[in-house]
């Protein structure tokens, strides 16, 4: 999806059963560091956020 940002990618990847769950969090991992890092990330609020939505699309 052209859309997606690199989480939503994950999270789609992870659901459709692409990625396992170990591969998915540190994936999810990171890509978190790199927005933190870039300046482009939010508050520690978006990562929990981040992973309650992956829990439910388990």
């Amino acid at each position: 999806e052209p859309d997606e940002d690199p989480v939503e990618r994950l999270q789609r990847r992870y659901a459709e059963g692409d990625l396992t769950e170990a591969e998915f969090e540190q994936a999810l991992e990171r890509e978190l560091e790199r927005e933190v890092t870039s300046g482009t990330g939010s508050s520690p609020t978006h990562e929990t956020e981040s992973s309650g939505e992956a829990a439910r699309a388990r």
